[in-house]
């Protein structure tokens, strides 16, 4: 149930854009209260699943488990949320290789010898500096 609970929190919270410590004020607890419930190491208080179904409109069933009456309406909500989130996964990415797009219009790089040389200088800088990772 606690594997439950914690999705059910980092779901609600990353589809509303919200931190940890945003979520946990509206809540009333810490932001490491919200880190440990996220991770599914602590329960939440009673006063505070009440809040987190009142301010998002959850279905008491899904924090505790009652899939067996409305598994469809969990599911459903479940997938809309995951749905939610792929969307801004998606929008991000996109807004992302738009701006790559616009730097290399902006720097027209069309020479590639230009760019052999920069990834040439790169390796030849790379063997020069000693290897400093632990054994």
């Amino acid at each position: 149930m606690n594997e439950q609970i914690a999705l059910i929190f980092r779901t609600v919270r990353t589809s509303n854009k919200m931190t940890q410590a945003g979520i946990a004020e509206m809540l009333g607890v810490s932001p490491g209260h919200i880190g440990l419930l996220e991770q599914g190491k602590a329960k939440p208080s009673y006063d505070v699943m009440e809040k987190m179904l009142t301010l998002f409109s959850i279905d008491a069933n899904l924090f505790f488990g009652r899939t067996h009456r409305n598994t469809k309406s969990i599911n459903a909500t479940i997938i809309e949320l995951m749905q939610n989130l792929l969307s801004e996964v998606n929008e991000q990415i996109q807004t992302y290789g738009d701006d790559v797009d616009n730097i290399l219009t902006e720097v027209d790089v069309k020479d590639t010898t230009t760019i052999e040389n920069m990834v040439t200088e790169k390796d030849t800088i790379t063997k020069d500096k000693p290897d400093v990772r632990r054994n």
